[in-house]
């Protein structure tokens, strides 16, 4: 198809058949399509081009290469119930013979027409597999009777009854009753009433009357999902439950289920009930159960309703109840930006709340809430992290020199090709790979001296599409020239590669200024960029991060020339800071001497790191030294810093002196601070010392804490000390602390060491301890692939996992793990085993979990593999799953920068994106992406592009967005999220004038 669009569109090309044929030949993909490829698509006429380039009359390997061919093929087309494609491929290999794993996914996916044209034409099929299991965990009632009268499948599993009842399919049951006989299970029984199946449950107690399984009934769950009627037999028929009955049902809104319960049971309910009320929203569950109950709630009705936003139920229980709340409450209003809910918990309670709750307002861009929180607790501090921005790829190329490898490989096959410049310009364009790249990303690589092909062809299609294709804006294509320029000088900068700069500033955009290029250059110590760019650019910019990062990483040369010729502004005392921190004693003088810098903190992060010639200089007599000074010295084991802080500044030694020394095995500094008096007290020690010393497995460290502090004491260590050396690998510190020490461990030694891996722990904790472990152990071997741990716990131990083993091993990409545990084990997994797998990217896992498991997936599945840029699976799940996606695909798309499967999203699906799909690409500096989403969507932005797009630096962006949504660009918001050393950001708000109305 690719050459005929080709050849039409060059008719002196069309006119040499030879030529067409050597395209054909050679841009043919099905050259290395195999039968199961075709087999997906159900295609009989791609199947006969493939038969048509095999010779299957070859040696015994190729026979045997076309019989597994065969083998994949069949089961592909029987779970897709392509039967043509069937019946093809028993015609090409008449010998070839059927799996169980075939007939079973037929049978999965209700293919009756294929089971029945394999059974009367077809002597080489293995029926008596899984395939009736398979027919009835899937309702297909019509394939289970087939399966039955015709291959007599073993009765080796005589509980499929379990299965039907699981969806409440009567029909099944009864049939499945009266020709097989088969027996119910309490499982079974119990997932009928759960999902409330009255006439199922009634029909298993008519049919079986003499069961134990019908006879032991429980309603919690059902209660739990709201099944009243339900719960009326079950309570009629003298079933039994627990208080979590009404628990669940008042936290999932069910009232009428709760006022049964409570009228005609006498199990009750406990805080539970209006505490998960209350999360939920249920308000008038909340109300009835503090009318009609005693049992009342906790501060975690409040803190909960808060979090969730249900401010009516806060008030009301403000108001009726007296628990109160704690600092979650104030907490989480902040973070979901309820700031009038903030202020009214203010004004009501005094618990007030916690530093989280003005870090996760600024995280979740809730700045009018982190205002208000500063102005009332002005001792809070804010942290904010800017997400690292990833580079999108290029646009694609045209009117370009052909490709080397075209060149190459046509002159080798076919001269007659290469003589016709067209042609090869032709192919060339077709396989020209560069539209995966953009100037910044194709200046991050190493490119060789003179060889600028790559950045030259990124370039022309620049170019070529500008000439070609509808215009952008004026404003557009600067601002984007200028954001590509600005990143590709720093990527190249960042390795010193002045060609490329070169290049950049000569021909790619002349009038671009640079600007984190210095930072990176002066980060990297090459001089040699910096000296360039100020003699042959004239728009560079200066600020004064550049010798904050030369003296962080010891580039004195760099901060010597920064100083001679930017003359760097005085905004702080990194530099010397930073340059205390790494001993340079030299560099430290030369910046107080020529720079007028001085630190009292770089004293002490000089003393901190044992740098004590540096301390000396730089210390003075008034200097009042930091806690986390001392305890980093004593944790890097700095004995003469830790001597010379602690006898300056005694109050400095706590607790936490004590135990981070002995956390990092710092036995000189723990001999010191023994037995010695620091401000009129003895240092002081707690278990945290030999818990975290044995978890971290310094042995000696823990010998000399048992010897020394702790020999007679009940109170060393506690049992996290076997828990955290068990968890780590440490052998010998667990062997120590078991034949000298009294405390044991727990279960979570066990768990711990089955999760990382050390299998010879797990083995002797079983051989001479009583603790044992729990699924955990299971679950989290498996969701770390460790496979030969989860073996053994299966084999000698009971406890077992749950689904979250195979969810786990499916996040991880696990498959060996995934396939041991559906044949090992029947704990099964969830709908979260799909999702998580197609949200990192491992396909194999999501196809054999499609394959081989019921569960399927939901929505996540996509929405998450978007958010990883995960393009082959979200095509795979298009074409194999009906679940499809939600707005949030493009939303996470477009936050992570994925162009292309935005794109793909854009025009293979139509949910379409919201807002926050601007504002999240905004944050991540993918201009591209905004380009796309500008040029093909409507939603827009919000306030929330502008302030992300500062809060991260993407200066060029946030311009974008000035000029384009100027109703959006919150200037106060901006300046709130602005970073104040960010000074080419700083200089653009000072021009607009804005800065000064903050």
């Amino acid at each position: 198809m690719a050459v005929h669009r080709l050849c039409h569109a060059n008719p002196s090309i069309a006119a040499l058949p030879h030529v067409v044929l050597t395209l054909d030949a050679y841009l043919d993909s099905t050259t290395t399509w195999t039968f199961p490829d075709a087999c997906r698509f159900g295609s009989v006429r791609l199947l006969d081009r493939i038969a048509a380039r095999i010779n299957t009359n070859g040696e015994d390997a190729v026979k045997a290469e076309l019989e597994r061919d065969f083998q994949l093929s069949m089961a592909e087309a029987m779970q897709l119930g392509h039967v043509e494609v069937v019946q093809w491929l028993i015609r090409r290999f008449p010998e070839g013979q059927v799996t169980t794993n075939a007939v079973a996914a037929a049978a999965k996916n209700g293919h009756l027409k294929v089971l029945q044209w394999l059974f009367n034409h077809h002597d080489y099929v293995y029926w008596g597999g899984d395939e009736m299991y398979f027919a009835v965990a899937n309702n297909h009632l019509e394939v289970a009777k087939f399966l039955h009268k015709y291959t007599a499948p073993p009765p080796d599993d005589m509980f499929l009854i379990d299965e039907a009842a699981r969806h409440g399919d009567i029909d099944m049951m009864q049939w499945l009753h009266s020709e097989r006989g088969d027996q119910l299970t309490y499982e079974g029984v119990m997932r009928a009433v759960n999902h409330g199946y009255v006439d199922a449950v009634k029909w298993m107690r008519d049919n079986y009357p003499d069961s134990v399984v019908t006879k032991d009934l429980r309603m919690d769950q059902a209660a739990s999902n709201g099944h009243l009627e339900m719960i009326k037999w079950l309570h009629e028929e003298h079933a039994w439950c627990t208080m979590q009955a009404m628990n669940y049902a008042a936290s999932n809104g069910h009232l009428e289920v709760v006022k049964f319960l409570h009228e005609n049971r006498k199990e009750g309910c406990n805080t539970d009930a209006m505490d998960r009320a209350a999360a939920s929203g249920h308000l008038n569950i909340v109300e009835w159960l503090h009318v009609n109950r005693s049992e009342g709630c906790t501060t975690y009705a409040m803190d909960s309703a808060a979090k969730n936003g249900y401010v009516d139920i806060v008030k009301w229980l403000h108001y009726n109840r007296s628990e109160g709340c704690s600092t979650n409450a104030m907490d989480e209003a902040a973070a979901a930006g309820r700031l009038e809910l903030v202020q009214w918990l203010h004004s009501r309670y005094t618990v007030g709340c916690s530093r989280a709750a003005m870090t996760d307002a600024i995280s979740n861009g809730h700045l009018e809430v982190a205002r208000w929180l500063r102005q009332t607790f002005p001792d809070q501090r804010l942290v904010q992290a800017a997400p690292a921005p990833k580079q999108p790829p290029g646009r694609p190329s045209r009117c370009l020199q052909p490709l080397v490898c075209v060149l190459t490989a046509v002159r080798s096959s076919s001269p007659s090709v290469a003589a016709l410049p067209h042609v090869l310009a032709s192919i060339s364009s077709y396989l020209d790979y560069s539209p995966h790249f953009s100037i910044p990303n194709a200046c991050s690589r190493v490119v060789k001296r003179a060889k600028l092909h790559l950045l030259q062809r990124i370039w022309s299609s620049q170019c070529a599409l500008e000439r070609f294709n509808q215009p952008q804006a004026a404003v557009d294509d600067l601002l984007y020239r200028q954001w590509a320029f600005a990143r590709g000088t720093a990527n190249a900068a960042a390795r010193g590669d002045l060609r490329v700069i070169k290049w950049l500033c000569e021909v790619y955009y002349p009038q671009g200024r640079v600007t984190d290029a210095v930072v990176k250059a002066a980060r990297a110590g090459h001089v040699h960029v910096l000296q360039w760019l100020y003699d042959h650019h004239p728009k560079v910019f200066w600020g004064a991060n550049e010798m904050r990062v030369a003296a962080q990483f010891n580039h004195v040369a760099v901060v010597k020339w920064l100083h001679a010729h930017t003359a760097p502004p005085f905004v702080g005392m990194n530099a010397i800071e930073l340059a205390a921190k790494n001993g340079n004693l030299q560099l430290v003088k030369w910046l107080h001497k020529e720079r007028g810098q001085w630190s009292g903190y770089g004293a002490g992060e000089a003393a901190a790191h044992g740098h004590l010639d540096v301390f000396k200089y730089m210390i003075k007599g008034h200097s009042v030294l930091r806690e986390s000074t001392l305890n980093e010295a004593a944790a890097n084991g700095h004995l003469e810093a830790v001597k010379k802080l602690a006898r300056r500044q005694p109050t400095l030694v706590t607790t936490r002196t004590t135990t981070i020394a002995a956390e990092n095995g710092q036995l000189q500094v723990c001999k010191w601070l023994h037995g010695k008096k620091f401000d009129g007290k003895f240092a002081l020690w707690t278990t945290a010392a030999m818990d975290k010393a044995a978890t971290n497995g310094h042995l000696e460290m823990v010998k000399w804490l048992h010897q020394n502090r702790f020999l007679e004491s009940w109170k060393a260590c506690t049992r996290e000390a076997m828990d955290g050396a068990a968890r780590n690998g440490h052998m010998q510190v667990l062997l120590w602390l078991h034949k000298h020490r009294h405390e044991g461990c727990t279960v979570r030694a066990m768990d711990g060491a089955a999760a990382n891996g050390h299998l010879k722990i797990v083995q002797w904790l079983h051989e001479n301890r009583s603790e044992g472990c729990t699924q955990e152990a299971m679950n989290a071997a498996a969701g770390n692939d460790h496979l030969a741990i989860l073996r053994w716990l299966h084999f000698k131990r009971r406890e077992g996992c749950g689904t979250i083993a195979m969810d786990e091993a499916a996040v991880g990409g696990h498959l060996q793990v995934v396939r041991w545990l559906h044949t090992q084990r029947k704990d099964g997994c969830t709908s979260n085993a799909m999702d998580n797998a197609a949200a990192n990217g491992h396909l194999e896992v999501v196809k054999w979990l499609q394959s081989h498991r019921e569960e399927g997936c939901t929505v996540q599945a996509m929405d998450r593999a978007a958010a990883g840029g995960h393009l082959e699976t979200i095509k795979w799940l298009q074409v194999n799953r009906l679940e499809g996606c939600t707005t949030d695909a493009v939303d996470n798309a477009a936050a992570g920068g994925w162009l292309e499967t935005v794109r793909w999203l854009h025009e293979n699906r139509i949910e379409g994106c919201t807002t926050r799909a601007m504002d999240e690409a905004a944050g991540g500096g993918h201009f591209e992406v905004i380009l796309f989403l500008f040029a093909n969507r409507n939603e827009g932005c919000t306030w929330r592009a502008a302030e992300n797009a500062t809060r991260s630096g993407h200066l060029e962006i946030l311009q974008w967005l000035h000029v384009h949504f100027p109703d959006k660009f919150d200037r106060n918001r901006v300046i709130a999220a602005a970073d104040r050393d960010d000074f080419y950001m700083m200089e653009w708000l000072h021009s607009l004038g804005i800065w000064h109305t903050a």
